[in-house]
């Protein structure tokens, strides 16, 4: 895929300038995630959004607006790959940020509560363990 192609580029690029824990470096491997995630390439974008995360936390804490964005994404990437145990995990995470973030009214907080409530009676229909 080239929109991968091209974002490799400048994640080598950026990397070799920033150092893996700046916000722009982070912002790649946000992108290659989302791509991948649209590709069905769930391990990968994973693999991309787990990176994300990490850099992410480094930055910002847990209890900011990017760090609950990707932990959304890793619980919809899980939610994808019929994990819903760890969909709820990283959902829950994504709420509590968010609630700490923009109160409990948010549509940043309806939005994880949704995602939550969709894992979790997905999770019972296939009783997942």
């Amino acid at each position: 895929n080239r929109a991968i192609e091209y974002y490799e580029k400048a994640l080598k690029s950026d990397l070799k300038t920033y150092g893996k824990d700046h916000p722009k470096v982070a912002a790649i491997w946000n992108n290659l995630g989302n791509t991948c995630h649209s590709l069905g390439k769930y391990d990968k974008a994973i693999e991309y959004f787990e990176k994300t995360l990490q850099s992410d936390l480094k930055t910002y804490g847990k209890d900011h607006p990017k760090v609950a964005r990707d932990w959304n994404n890793l619980g919809v990437t899980w939610h994808c790959l019929v994990k819903y145990k760890k969909a709820i995990e990283y959902y829950e995470k994504a709420l509590q940020s968010d609630i700490k973030t923009y109160g409990k009214d948010h549509p940043s907080v309806a939005k994880d509560r949704n995602n939550l409530s969709t894992a979790g009676f997905l999770k019972i229909i296939n009783q997942e363990l």
